[in-house]
């Protein structure tokens, strides 16, 4: 069961918001509301609609599209913190200043981070150089793209595919290639 769980731990938020929007329906069709004195049935607002539709989503990205799940989940959040969609029937919201923003949006948001603190870490980080380079790499690759041309070179420097002694031999040949250019001229 906890193997279960830590494998589909990314699953946990979707499964607290299916809960709340299950629970949002029930309160929807069974629980009136008192207003003045008198009982109103509730409707579903838009934003629950909406809140609604995207759990099918999330759940399909999560089996389908793995890679891009993550991303669902956190636009999904998102547009739950900026009130866009709602899961619940009673909006709870949370002001500062001119600001507002759903707690329960919020609260999931937090949890989701805690369980992808890897993840959002990894977004942030900064790609630093190696501190050390092969140069004998580097001298075979610029060897090797010398036929390459002004386009091609560029790719290479900057796709993150390459390995640092290609983009390093890709960007010295662009150098040379100025350089001979600018004496032309």
């Amino acid at each position: 069961m906890v193997n279960f769980i830590k494998s589909n731990k990314n699953l946990i938020p979707i499964l607290l918001l299916a809960l709340l929007s299950f629970w949002t329906v029930y309160d929807v069709f069974f629980i009136k509301v008192a207003l003045d004195g008198k009982l109103y049935k509730q409707g579903f607002s838009v934003p629950n609609i909406i809140g609604f539709s995207t759990i099918p989503i999330n759940l399909a990205a999560y089996f389908f599209l793995r890679k891009f799940f993550k991303y669902f989940v956190s636009i999904t959040i998102l547009l739950g913190l900026l009130g866009l969609i709602d899961f619940s029937s009673n909006n709870l919201t949370f002001s500062i200043s001119f600001f507002s923003f759903q707690v329960i949006s919020f609260l999931v948001g937090v949890l989701y981070i805690i369980l992808n603190f890897k993840w959002v870490k990894s977004l942030f980080a900064i790609k630093r150089m190696p501190l050390s380079l092969d140069i004998e790499k580097v001298n075979a690759f610029k060897e090797h793209y010398q036929t390459k041309n002004r386009e091609e070179l560029e790719i290479i420097k900057t796709d993150n595919r390459y390995i640092v002694e290609a983009k390093l031999a890709a960007t010295e040949l662009l150098a040379e290639i100025e350089n001979s250019s600018g004496l032309l001229n």
